[in-house]
């Protein structure tokens, strides 16, 4: 016969699993709502750039080989915007909210949190034309999304976990001073139980 130690801990992990049940279902909904908003929104705009590469152009030795007009915006909507601008002269910038600009030795990314800028690798070779980035999009779109809604996933994990953490405490005082039975453990089901809402 179990003793009541041994049936309060089975308890105790049986809440703790539906808890993380709970959150591993709202996960799945956040990534999927963000890989429906990717697919959507984001993806035609970059099959749309790649139908307006050159059919010559690459990407050697840390420098861009470009043989079209610059500045030159490739594809736009509110939310990406893909452009060429060599110099990085501000002429192709555009309104939306992720732009990506590449340059004759680097790409930008603007948002409105402001801008990453990162170099070409001189020890790499991409084929930055019409020719070789349709089939490579083509392929790997798919696992790109797939990759997508996993990292969504695999982030709010863990951050739920520390905020139900941060909260915890908080939440055991509250019931602490109205007098309910609520230990560390139990506050820390509660608070992990309500942040993914």
């Amino acid at each position: 016969m179990r003793g009541p130690h041994v049936a309060e801990r089975g308890e105790h992990v049986g809440a703790h699993g539906r808890v993380l049940v709970v959150q591993f279902v709202f996960a799945l909904l956040a990534a999927s709502t963000v890989g429906w908003f990717v697919d959507r929104d984001w993806f035609p705009m970059i099959t749309q750039a790649i139908k307006q590469l050159p059919t010559e152009g690459e990407i050697r030795s840390g420098r861009l080989t470009w043989n079209g007009d610059s500045p030159v915006s490739l594809a736009e909507n509110r939310f990406l915007a893909v452009a060429v601008d060599l110099k990085h002269e501000g002429q192709a910038r555009s309104p939306a909210q992720v732009a990506i600009e590449f340059g004759e030795r680097d790409f930008k990314i603007y948002s409105l949190l402001g801008y990453i800028e990162v170099r070409y690798s001189p020890k790499s070779w991409i084929g930055f034309n019409r020719t070789e980035a349709t089939p490579w999009w083509g392929a790997w779109a798919p696992p790109i999304l797939g990759i997508v809604a996993i990292l969504v996933i695999i982030s709010l994990l863990p951050c739920w976990a520390i905020l139900a953490t941060l909260y915890a405490g908080p939440a055991w005082l509250v019931g602490f001073f109205a007098n309910r039975n609520l230990n560390l453990g139990a506050s820390w089901r509660l608070s992990g139980a309500t942040g993914p809402r």
